[in-house]
């Protein structure tokens, strides 16, 4: 992958974070949570939360993988909207296009389990790996505060 694709890869991946506040919510004075009002300054200033480009033979996918329930509490999965726009999207990928990268706030996965599975961490992780079961795709994602590496197949 040349240079260019991973630097926009990566100022994806901040701007969903840093645009959309992470897991780091506090209470603004009016009471608002944080994580809406900076919502709302992101697509203001940004547009959407999640969307999609193609960088030479690759599609790059941005996804908003956080639906906040307030006081700091949140699921972590795809909703059912971008789910949708998620399916439109790649029917509309030029179908020679195989490589895929998705960019996403929460990592699908926690790591692995006594038996060797992997402990997911994406509400709907299933549906969301079976979208792209005929891609090679790789899944970028920040939330923990140190680096990781985790292999889901080959």
């Amino acid at each position: 992958m040349k240079k260019r694709g991973w630097f926009l890869l990566l100022a994806a991946v901040l701007l969903l974070a840093v645009g959309c506040g992470g897991s780091e919510k506090i209470l603004s004075t009016e009471g608002v949570p944080q994580e809406v009002l900076q919502s709302a300054q992101y697509k203001a200033a940004l547009g959407p939360t999640y969307y999609s480009f193609n960088l030479g033979r690759i599609h790059y996918i941005v996804l908003d993988d956080m639906i906040y329930k307030g006081s700091n509490a949140y699921d972590t999965r795809i909703d059912d909207r971008q789910m949708e726009w998620l399916r439109k999207d790649l029917a509309a990928t030029d179908p020679a296009v195989r490589d895929v990268v998705v960019a996403m706030h929460v990592p699908t996965v926690n790591g692995l389990q006594t038996d060797g599975s992997y402990k997911k961490a994406l509400g709907n992780f299933d549906e969301f790996y079976a979208l792209f079961a005929d891609y090679n795709l790789t899944v970028m994602s920040g939330h923990w505060h140190h680096a990781h590496s985790v292999r889901i197949s080959d």
